[in-house]
């Protein structure tokens, strides 16, 4: 018996298109109710304000210390240190840290023990990585200023809504994390924005190590958040769908409320978890989400 001709079999092309990817997307836009839950900006009606409702780890522990001084709690290892309304530092002391939470495991003859990832140190052991200084995430008040909020689309006759990916990194300051770079990626994995950004106060911590931005990229950037919101509004409309990891966490970056925002991506399925740490990475994640919402939809139709 002849083996078969695997010469005449052809992997069959998936053409997805923008208008095809936005009417499956559709079933995975979240409500208004599942939008205020999971953290996202919301519009008050006054405007440049925005409602938050925060998760538990995103506010940090921030508390007065006389008229020039505030106390805040480091958001890696947990100890206190004071910040003066001029940005300067009360102690140069570094900080020790876990760059990864406590998880749990069964040991044999030890039953469930907690532990790092990053080093397998136990609860409770010394940290494996160090800073130059303390950080904090910043007051995160539940009504926040400074936030421009998307519009109606063009009235242009050939306009069609459209499907981005969207990716920042932020940066410490002394006032918490700042946004310093923003990616706008297509469907067709074609670069729609791209700019790194300065941030309003100065920089405590470049976190270079999950967002690859160093002081010398942003040495000779002026561009400021107010610049990169005003070339955003001219991409994001009401209609626009966002697509990312953390979404609520970059649009709080940005001060953008309002766009139509899928589920969470970890909750569809089993999605790559890339670090975004260059342009590249987040068109690989973009064009492999686009197959993999098609494919869900064509078990499913």
């Amino acid at each position: 018996m002849s083996s078969p001709n695997y010469s005449i079999l052809k992997k069959k092309e998936v053409v997805l298109t923008n208008a095809i990817f936005i009417q499956y997307m559709h079933s995975y836009l979240l409500t208004e109710e599942q939008l205020i839950e999971n953290g996202y900006p919301r519009s008050t009606g006054e405007p440049g304000v925005a409602s938050i409702v925060r998760k538990p780890d995103d506010v940090s522990d921030i508390k007065p210390v006389g008229p020039n001084a505030q106390r805040h709690t480091c958001c890696r290892c947990g100890k206190l240190f004071i910040i003066y309304n001029s940005g300067s530092y009360q102690s140069t002391e570094e900080c020790c840290y876990h760059n990864k939470r406590l998880q749990k495991k069964r040991e044999y003859g030890e039953g469930v023990i907690s532990y790092y990832p990053c080093c397998q140190g136990v609860r409770g052991s010394s940290g494996c990585q160090i800073a130059k200084l303390h950080v904090t995430k910043g007051a995160k008040p539940p009504l926040e200023s400074g936030y421009v909020q998307t519009g109606g689309h063009p009235n242009v006759k050939d306009y069609s809504s459209t499907v981005y990916a969207l990716d920042c990194e932020m940066c410490y300051t002394t006032a918490g994390l700042e946004l310093t770079r923003v990616s706008v990626v297509g469907i067709n994995k074609e670069s729609v924005y791209e700019s790194l950004v300065k941030p309003d106060f100065p920089v405590v911590d470049y976190n270079t190590k999950y967002s690859g931005i160093t002081a010398q990229d942003l040495l000779t950037v002026t561009t400021r958040l107010q610049d990169v919101q005003r070339d955003l509004l001219n991409l994001f409309y009401e209609d626009t769908i966002l697509l990312g990891h953390s979404l609520e966490s970059d649009l709080q970056s940005l001060k953008v409320c309002d766009a139509e925002l899928p589920y969470e991506l970890k909750n569809l399925m089993v999605v790559p978890n890339y670090n975004y740490r260059d342009l590249k990475s987040l068109k690989r994640y973009t064009c492999t989400l686009c197959v993999f919402i098609y494919i869900i939809h064509s078990c499913v139709v």
